[in-house]
């Protein structure tokens, strides 16, 4: 996404390179910086981006309905349909 809405998006940022900092927590010892770049990765395009978010938005909305009707069938005792 920050490849998209940065470096796609703006030539002038074409040469921004991206990077995460992971944490080593090696017990007593001082924590260890690694750092992980984009470079040689295949990024995902915008569209499939958006794909995978709307997929992600369908499910959790399946899953807090589902829950919604489960709290609703234990607020009246009943388990299931009346007929």
């Amino acid at each position: 996404m920050m490849h998209e809405r940065i470096r796609a998006a703006e030539p002038d940022f074409a040469d921004v390179r991206f990077g995460i900092f992971q944490f080593k927590d090696e017990g007593d010892e001082a924590q260890q910086a690694v750092l992980h770049t984009d470079e040689g990765l295949d990024l995902l395009s915008m569209e499939e981006m958006e794909r995978m978010v709307s997929q992600t938005y369908e499910l959790w909305q399946e899953i807090c309905s589902e829950r919604e009707a489960e709290t609703r069938r234990k607020a009246t005792g009943t388990s299931g349909p009346l007929i």
